[in-house]
């Protein structure tokens, strides 16, 4: 019994939250060894994801959307203002919607909706006198428990180049009321963009951070790199991970070959 007790301890589904999501590998160096990389977003604050085109932003998205895994548990919504990375993800049961930039009206409804849910949301936990979603799925019954929510965002530079003149701003506005106040409620953001995604006031609100491949030496300061400490090369993938001391890491695939096409096909596939 108290081995099972343990065990129960060990699982974060008893504590009202979810396993990590897989990402890849970190290198150890003091250690001599590697390990597995994972984001454990359902008690972390929001993912930004700073890199140049073809750095493997995209396929980070989709393999966080491929590794969530129940509808019941989580919901993932995409914004997708690059080249469509992320629509082979709608067939997963967990995507609600992946909208582009080119959807104007879709968007405003994607937005519409989640900021109403997250009012819900907020409503729901003060009435029943509760303080996160992790302390409302310990107490609801199984078919009463909030899903964690997920917002994958894939060309975040575009994004505001598009919208930012649009209704006074109002699309890059709601995106970062929900980064200011959906962590509280169960709802967490992964931006991916260029240098700028991890820079101004929206930059602040995104707590970890990965720089994979990026224009200059000098841009790895936001994960608190000194310029002479970046690597001379960094293949698709590599990047380095925010935290007391920088870490290298590696993004992992859904298939080994790191072609789009066949990253595609295994989205298929699942």
């Amino acid at each position: 019994a108290e081995g099972a007790g343990r065990a129960g301890a060990a699982d974060p589904r008893a504590r009202g939250l979810l396993p990590p999501l897989v990402l890849g590998l970190e290198d150890c160096p003091g250690e001599q060894a590697q390990k597995v990389m994972t984001w454990d977003y359902t008690c972390a604050g929001h993912l930004g994801v700073a890199g140049s085109a073809s750095s493997g932003r995209s396929t980070l998205l989709r393999g966080i959307a491929a590794e969530v895994a129940s509808p019941e548990e989580v919901h993932v919504y995409g914004i997708d203002a690059g080249t469509g990375a992320l629509l082979p993800c709608t067939r997963l049961p967990h995507v609600g919607a992946v909208v582009t930039r080119d959807q104007p009206e879709r968007l405003r409804r994607l937005l519409d909706l989640l900021g109403r849910e997250v009012t819900r949301r907020q409503q729901l936990l003060a009435l029943d006198g509760l303080a996160s979603v992790a302390e409302q799925r310990l107490a609801a019954s199984p078919q009463e428990r909030l899903p964690y929510l997920l917002l994958l965002i894939d060309r975040w530079d575009s994004y505001v180049a598009s919208f930012e003149s649009v209704d006074g701003g109002a699309l890059v506005e709601r995106v970062e009321l929900l980064l200011r106040e959906g962590g509280a409620v169960g709802l967490h953001v992964v931006m991916a963009g260029d240098q700028t995604v991890c820079r101004g006031r929206m930059g602040m609100m995104l707590e970890d951070r990965l720089a994979l491949r990026l224009p200059a030496a000098e841009n790895y300061d936001m994960v608190g790199m000194r310029p002479r400490d970046v690597p001379v090369s960094m293949p698709s993938g590599r990047a380095f991970r925010a935290g007391a001391r920088p870490r290298e890491v590696q993004v992992g695939l859904l298939e080994a070959s790191p072609a789009g096409t066949a990253q595609v096909a295994a989205v298929h596939a699942l």
